[in-house]
């Protein structure tokens, strides 16, 4: 007889294997967050760098991350070993590779030149980032593989993003109790490189078991599906391929380019809040904080909006959040002088950057799971890393073009690193790169995520659901009726 409930496609992954998995994210996110906000306001204003020099150092490390990304995505594409499969592998030479030079690198040595500082910089962020990549693009990639359900999929993205979100929030609320005392010290930051490095020891090794058990279910899932064997120009040669398809390209450039949104604000925020709003640091990261603190509260809204409707939306959606908060701050910005309490003021504006933020932390990694999943049933090849490759390679490049244009204007408006207090020329200039930055960014990404085509219903009939009733295989369709074949 004809059954109308619908049916609900059977969880492939555990609870506690998603929260293991995802606990990764904490570690790694805290060590990459620590580098990402506190490191040109560290080279310039503590070590005296100049911030052409920074931007120039961590420009080429990002550069240099992003050229690997494609290339270990493809290499993870290719591996399927019995052992660590196609992705462990990776995650476990980067666990102990990350961890250790993160501790080199905010270990700087003090009385040296500037030049050797910008060197000593420079080399450190070389192996920094290669062991990110080590790591970044087979993490994502793997939680793209765990679940083909739409919802599941998502909620993976989501619990991950919880996780990466924590671990951004908790150098913020680890560099206010350090800095508590003794202010923006050197041995401030060596003391944050310790704790990120352990965490990311502990919680990298819980990700590593909490996902093992997982190999042999995807290595027979893709020992069909072995990539042909490709030299590096011609890995970079299918890049420019895949960006002639309008939607990867679409949804490439539009997380890419939307999340320059964040390196303004992580990269010359804390400049602004210092030297501008001139707020005290336990103040400036409680602010930071909770921007996280809103991304992290926002998903289950998130993962209620996908039910609804789609993930496009929701970028979309997003985006105008954080816009709306950034135009906030612009006023809050313009009429500074005569606001009394700035921190209770400026709050709002960042707890709605942080609610939209969610969206765009989120989505853009499920969207390409289903992107990818619509291109296997063609050609019967997975690429979900090399793609992932491709994703963070452009977004990293992205990533990489702030931190310069940052540390260049950051000259060009005067800047001197040497003063604790800054002119208003400078002052101006501070609040002007960060906001026009963001808006400009959030600008380019909407039109990018407006023109992705992929629906809800493309990817949910393309998903196996398990009749709880019947041995036999169920599938459902885009509209939510069953085919049932009796082995």
């Amino acid at each position: 007889m004809r059954n109308s409930k619908p049916y609900k496609t059977a969880p492939m992954v555990s609870r506690a294997s998603k929260v293991m998995y995802a606990s990764g994210d904490l570690g790694f996110s805290m060590i990459t967050s620590t580098v990402s906000s506190f490191l040109m306001f560290f080279g310039t204003s503590v070590c005296g760098v100049a911030g052409t020099l920074m931007g120039i150092a961590i420009a080429l490390g990002t550069v240099w991350d992003a050229v690997t990304d494609p290339i270990v995505g493809y290499l993870s594409d290719r591996k399927n070993s019995l052992l660590f499969g196609r992705r462990h592998g990776f995650l476990l030479i980067a666990i102990f590779g990350l961890s250790v030079v993160n501790v080199l690198l905010w270990s700087v040595p003090l009385d040296a030149s500037n030049f050797i500082k910008f060197l000593y910089f420079l080399v450190c962020l070389i192996a920094f980032q290669l062991f990110s990549t080590f790591y970044a693009t087979p993490h994502s990639a793997l939680s793209l593989e765990l679940s083909k359900d739409y919802k599941e999929r998502t909620s993976i993205a989501s619990l991950k993003s919880v996780f990466l979100l924590i671990g951004s929030i908790l150098p913020t609320l680890i560099m206010a109790l350090l800095q508590s005392g003794t202010g923006q010290t050197a041995e401030s930051y060596r003391a944050m490189a310790y704790i990120s490095s352990s965490v990311m020891l502990l919680l990298g090794v819980v990700c590593f078991l909490g996902s093992y058990s997982h190999i042999p279910r995807l290595r027979a899932q893709y020992k069909d599906k072995v990539l042909p064997k490709q030299s590096f120009v011609e890995i970079f040669k299918n890049f420019f391929i895949v960006f002639k398809k309008p939607v990867y390209r679409n949804l490439i450039l539009g997380y890419s380019v939307s999340l320059m949104s964040a390196a303004f604000l992580t990269s010359a925020g804390f400049h602004m809040f210092t030297y501008t709003f001139k707020l005290q640091s336990t103040q400036m990261y409680l602010l930071m904080a909770a921007v996280f603190v809103m991304t992290i509260a926002s998903q289950p809204f998130w993962i209620w909006f996908i039910g609804k409707f789609d993930k496009k939306g929701a970028v979309l959606l997003g985006i105008a959040f954080v816009g709306f908060g950034v135009i906030y701050l612009l006023v809050v910005f313009l009429l500074r002088e005569t606001v009394t309490n700035l921190t209770l003021v400026i709050f709002p504006a960042l707890a709605m950057a942080g609610l939209g933020m969610g969206a765009l932390y989120t989505m853009p990694t499920a969207m390409l799971g289903d992107t990818t999943d619509i291109e296997k049933q063609k050609t019967n090849q997975d690429k979900t890393a090399t793609y992932a490759g491709f994703m963070t390679f452009c977004n990293k490049l992205c990533n990489a073009a702030t931190l310069l244009i940052v540390g260049i204007l950051l000259d060009v408006i005067g800047f001197d690193e040497a003063t604790a207090l800054e002119n208003q020329g400078v002052q101006l200039g501070l609040g002007f790169i960060v906001i026009i930055g963001i808006l400009s960014a959030l600008s380019v990404g909407f039109y990018f995520f407006s023109k992705y085509n992929v629906k809800k219903a493309d990817v949910v009939k393309l998903t196996p659901i398990n009749d709880p009733s019947k041995k036999g295989i169920v599938r459902i369709d885009g509209k939510g009726s069953r085919k049932s074949k009796k082995r």
